[in-house]
């Protein structure tokens, strides 16, 4: 396998083009909070998601804040039945 200084420049720059990538993605992994909601927090979002579905003009966006919307509703209503 050749060293970095071995490599022709399109291949150098799709190396770090793929470092970049695979060390965002393992970044990602930390950011991700697997800790369940409490009922204030879920609420937060609900509120929040129904803002930007007022707020955007997108439809396509729109359609997914509300579907993702329609699923923190579900667990909210099994929380608070």
């Amino acid at each position: 396998m050749p060293t970095l200084s071995e490599l022709s420049p399109m291949n150098l720059a799709f190396h770090r083009w793929w470092v970049l990538i695979f060390s965002g993605v393992f970044a990602m992994v930390n950011f991700i909070d697997n800790n369940p909601l409490d009922l204030n927090e879920l609420a937060f979002q609900c509120v929040s998601l129904i803002h930007s579905i007022l707020t955007v003009d997108s439809p396509e966006v729109k359609e997914g804040l509300a579907f993702i919307l329609r699923e923190k509703l579900f667990v909210l209503y099994g929380m608070v039945e």
